[in-house]
């Protein structure tokens, strides 16, 4: 299968796994091609993958010579191996899984590692929802649940267009491109949201229903989210449109909802790549334990060329911040709703 998003970057997943094949190809459908392509990272399922040779061994876990690296890991119930090899040229990831394994290797390999390799090439992949009022893009970005999707989904509207859920691509010159993924859905989205319920059929919402129900029952450890296309929700996803500004969700422990606009957009970048490490944290450690035998390599400064190139992006834009109480109340959830819609109104 071969991918090419926004003639931006290419990648392509071959391997005989079907259910990891079906699941790659649903998540990035939309940029989804026939043609041939030369993939700046090629993406192999195997069954066994074992670490090359003339490694050093970092932490008595990472298998690590130059441009390559290979891990056993494992997050919950979930194990996996992998090798990356070729991480500053063309690169070829190797991934062994097992339960569930297909949401690893996109969650924490594939999305991080294209955000890398967009960075080479002067963009950055920001851990963001976005949504498009007026052909003005407008980004959400925050820590998990602060409410990303909740505020794409609350704008929803007819002249609106849905881009992004999960991770969203920024030019330094203030440009941002899509990526359609499925919107995962939880049941806290159903409360309130009345475009988002009244558009999903019976069965979608029996879905988070009972989805809800199995995470109360594991006490919060098993958290499955319900992945709705972005057509079935809004009546236009997709493209490219300048940035109109970016806004920072944060729950806090009182009971009021506020906006107030950042001034300082130094510390507002430290922030932003922060939230980012938080987002993708395997493959920060990644990162971390190569960068240890390789300090002067790409794969080192990854982190600052991030900080330049934000900065780079935000110098112009207007950001804000948006303050919101851990629980809602029906009242504070009405107050965001009206904050959203006073939000869309001053763009």
């Amino acid at each position: 299968m071969n991918f090419h998003i926004h003639n931006l970057i290419k990648f392509k997943v071959s391997g005989v796994n079907r259910r990891y094949l079906d699941y790659l190809s649903k998540e990035y459908s939309f940029f989804k091609t026939d043609e041939p392509i030369d993939p700046d990272v090629e993406v192999v399922i195997t069954d066994a993958i074992e670490p090359n040779g003339n490694c050093r061994l970092v932490d008595n876990k990472y298998f690590i010579r130059d441009g390559y690296l290979y891990c056993r890991d494992r997050y919950k119930v979930m194990r996996w191996s992998l090798s990356i090899d070729g991480l500053e040229r063309k690169t070829v990831v190797s991934f062994s899984g097992g339960l569930r394994g297909e949401y690893i290797l996109k969650d924490f390999i594939i999305e991080p590692l294209l955000g890398f390799k967009l960075a080479a090439k002067g963009f950055s992949m920001l851990h963001a929802s976005a949504i498009a009022i007026d052909d003005k893009g407008v980004v959400f970005t925050g820590g998990p649940e602060s409410g990303k999707t909740t505020s794409i989904l609350s704008l929803n509207a007819h002249n609106n267009t849905f881009l992004s859920d999960e991770v969203t691509i920024f030019s330094s010159d203030g440009v941002i491109y899509s990526l359609p993924l499925p919107i995962r859905i939880y049941n806290s989205h159903l409360k309130g949201i009345t475009s988002a319920s009244h558009k999903m059929t019976c069965l979608q919402k029996l879905e988070v229903k009972m989805k809800h129900c199995i995470y109360l029952i594991s006490l919060g450890y098993a958290k499955l989210p319900t992945g709705l296309r972005a057509e079935s929700l809004f009546e236009r996803a997709g493209g490219v449109y300048p940035l109109r500004c970016l806004v920072l969700l944060t729950r806090v422990g009182g009971g009021e909802v506020t906006l107030e606009e950042i001034t300082d957009k130094g510390e507002f970048v430290e922030r932003l790549v922060l939230i980012n490490e938080q987002q993708f944290p395997y493959w920060f450690r990644y990162i971390k334990a190569y960068s240890s035998v390789y300090p002067s390599s790409q794969v080192a400064t990854y982190s600052q060329r991030m900080r330049a190139r934000l900065s780079e992006t935000l110098a112009k834009v207007p950001c804000y911040e948006i303050k919101t109480p851990r629980r809602f109340s029906e009242r504070q959830r009405r107050e965001f709703q009206q904050l959203m819609q006073t939000l869309r109104k001053g763009l």
